[in-house]
């Protein structure tokens, strides 16, 4: 395990993350440069502050050739019955390196011997292994040293035993003895194989005995070898899968034949977690992307003859918010308008996070929600929504319009009955709308002169935002009003309450000097209540009036006596 990688530029950002991976997906390195890993393709994957992913190679560390064992020469002496004076030669080998040691084995394991040549061995099987300076090593064998002037043996082995479906194996009689000289007869069972060669070389598709029948021209031996077969391991990606866009999911891989202890490796690898694992989790996928699975059998070694696929498709859209104003997106001071998120696409499951350029406003975390604002301003709402897996942001702007500022002075006003009043609703360039019927900005207000009156005016402003305003006043037209300051009516000393109220009101007056008229007014200056009381012994008054039956609203209400007076504006909820 001594390749490496190294030397790549890596530009732009500095502060970054590596991840080496290797063909199976598995992680073996974090920093630019990886070192001491063996033959093996790699993958780097770079990773900003952000987790934006830029990826590099594949890259092939390459192995350095192992020895390479050319037996097509060889010669076998065998050895005399009873002596041990048999030999193996004539092997060549070939390396890139300096070769460190040589090893002969027997079918025993015992060690025979260290040089390229074998010499001086009696009659039985041996093995070769080269090794050289890196401790790369090659194998060969095993190879039968005969014996002659013994009785005549057959010992068929095959070379290897074991193998996967697809692969072949090398059988070999193991003949000694006799005259020297064989004729081989190969059969197998099941049936279906025959051959005359000394060594042929066999690819059976299941578990089969070898049968080999040896003549040297006398008699006959017979023998047999099993060949054992493992049946390649058959990969199951698992159905199709259909997920929202964005999301990830789980593969389900698996494998009906073999001995149930797997190597699991999926692709792309780039698209999963662990590409490693039976039941790997995809990133967040925005494609729809097939998946493959090969499978390596650890008990055998046998790998799978064709991996099998399943599909991970995409359905909906990709997740996005498209916020929105109701019923518009302009609105007046006070009034209520709705915000909507109009989050749509990713898993369907979402969560809200609502800021606006106006930092005091606390905003509730929902889909949907009410609203007013008193102050007027351009705000821009934003909403981040989250689907589990991403984020998608939206914004809408609101146009808060300032409502029409109205004075009329104060609610009540007195004058002189020769006086002509006249009320300004301000505002140029609005809509007007007073309780007389009059359009116009001003109007002017008189009376007959013959005596004391009492009129009432409101009016409607709706500027040219479209906002809109009422407001009234209380106007006394009164002979006292014509003489001196003195004369001039004086407020009466009462409290009318709670206020707003739900129809049902107390009045209470302090020092009345005659009986209280009590009289309520709607805005247009229509009298909807009229009652009198008389002051007990202490000249106070307390009592509760009923305006149930109103409608909500503003109205006016007027308490009088013969020389003082109080007006004021009533609320009913």
């Amino acid at each position: 395990d001594n390749g490496s990688i190294t030397g790549l530029e890596i530009t732009g950002q500095t502060a970054l993350t590596y991840i080496w991976k290797n063909s199976q997906g598995a992680i073996v390195g974090n920093e630019p440069d990886l070192i001491n890993v063996p033959a093996e393709s790699y993958t780097l994957e770079i990773y900003d502050l952000i987790d934006c992913i830029t990826y590099a190679g594949p890259y092939n560390v390459q192995e350095l050739g192992a020895p390479e064992i050319d037996d097509e020469s060889i010669v076998i002496t065998p050895s005399n019955y009873g002596a041990s004076n048999g030999s193996i030669t004539g092997i060549v080998i070939t390396s890139s390196y300096n070769i460190a040691e040589y090893v002969w084995e027997d079918d025993q394991a015992n060690i025979v011997g260290t040089d390229l040549n074998l010499t001086g061995v009696p009659t039985g099987y041996y093995d070769l292994t080269v090794i050289d300076e890196n401790t790369c090593e090659a194998h060969s064998g095993p190879y039968f040293v005969s014996e002659i002037g013994g009785p005549l043996t057959a010992n068929p082995s095959a070379n290897p035993q074991a193998i996967c479906r697809g692969e072949s194996t090398n059988l070999a009689p193991g003949a000694g003895g006799g005259s020297g000289s064989y004729d081989y007869t190969w059969t197998s069972s099941p049936t279906g194989f025959n051959s005359s060669l000394q060594n042929p070389v066999v690819a059976p598709t299941e578990n089969t005995t070898y049968h080999v029948d040896v003549f040297d021209g006398y008699i006959n031996v017979s023998g047999s070898v099993d060949v054992i077969v493992n049946q390649l391991p058959e990969p199951d990606a698992g159905i199709d899968q259909s997920i929202s866009h964005g999301t990830s999911t789980i593969l389900h891989g698996s494998s009906t034949v073999g001995s149930g202890d797997y190597a699991y490796s999926w692709s792309p690898i780039d698209k999963l977690i662990d590409a490693t694992m039976a039941e790997p989790e995809t990133k967040n996928i925005y494609e729809s992307t097939p998946f493959f699975l090969d499978l390596e059998d650890l008990q055998t070694g046998c790998v799978s003859e064709a991996p099998d696929d399943m599909a991970v498709n995409i359905i909906g859209g990709i997740l996005n918010s498209n916020p929105s104003s109701y019923p518009d997106s302009i609105f007046c001071q006070g009034e209520t308008f709705w915000l909507h998120a109009n989050a749509g696409g990713g898993s369907g499951s979402y969560t809200y996070e609502w800021t606006c350029s106006d930092p005091t406003l606390d905003l509730p975390d929902e889909a949907s929600f009410s609203i007013s604002l008193d102050v007027a301003a351009t705000y821009h709402f934003n909403v981040k929504v989250n689907d589990g897996y991403n984020d998608a942001t939206g914004s809408v702007p609101v146009t808060v319009s300032p409502k029409p500022q109205l004075d009329l002075g104060s609610p009540v006003q007195t004058y002189c009955i020769y006086d002509t009043v006249i009320l300004d609703a301000g505002n140029p360039g609005a809509s007007y709308l007073w309780s007389n019927g009059d359009t116009n900005q001003t109007i002017r207000i008189g009376t007959t002169g013959l005596g004391y009156d009492e009129q009432n005016f409101s009016v409607s402003v709706i500027n040219v935002e479209g906002c809109e305003t009422d407001t009234s006043v209380f106007i006394i037209f009164d002979y006292d009003a014509c003489v001196g300051i003195e004369e001039h009516i004086s407020e009466l000393d009462a409290r009318i309450y709670p206020n707003p109220s739900t129809g049902l009101l107390i009045v209470e007056v302090q020092d009345a000097d005659s009986p209280v008229r009590v009289l309520v007014y709607n805005v247009l200056g229509k009298t909807l209540y009229e009652n009198e009381f008389k002051p007990g012994n202490e000249r106070d008054i307390k009592e509760e009036i009923d305006l149930s039956s109103l409608s909500h609203g503003i109205y006016i209400i007027k308490l009088q006596t013969n020389k003082r007076l109080k007006v004021s504006e009533i609320i009913l909820k």
